[in-house]
């Protein structure tokens, strides 16, 4: 078995050949690392209004029960989130995610979500809000 240092040394080498692999396709990438909150994956993935994620590991180690808590937790919110222990899976994932583009649904044409397109309406103020029954605002 592989110690800790070897593992994190193999995830590290990995984490970064990916990461400058998606700068060069036009992939913006952060380590995401939030304050306070442990399990999330090593990094975000982002690219024309989409994003994804992933926990790097080293080749055939796996995710940790809370760290495969979080990949479901935001797979459910529909953010496409996975684990990768190599940079080949890794950017198949990333071309899949973020460089294919989707198939139009049946009868869908490019005019049917123009009505989404202008200015968007006000939302008002808080105490608009508020007198919606909307609650109370941030103080």
């Amino acid at each position: 078995m592989r110690s800790r240092e070897e593992r994190v040394g193999l995830e590290s080498t990995t984490e970064h050949r990916v990461g400058k692999w998606a700068q060069s396709k036009q992939i913006l990438t952060f380590k995401f690392t939030p304050a306070g909150i442990r399990g999330l994956p090593d990094r975000i993935f982002l690219r024309q209004g989409k994003a994804c994620f992933i926990e790097f590991k080293a080749k055939g180690e796996r995710p940790s029960a809370l760290q495969e808590f979080y990949l479901e937790v935001l797979n459910k919110e529909k953010f496409r989130a996975v684990y990768c222990d190599n940079f080949s899976d890794a950017t198949a994932f990333l071309t899949a995610a973020l460089l294919t583009p989707p198939v139009p649904d049946a009868g869908h044409t490019p005019d049917a979500d123009a009505s989404l397109s202008g200015p968007l309406p006000s939302a008002g103020s808080w105490e608009d809000i508020d007198n919606a029954g909307g609650g109370k605002h941030p103080s």
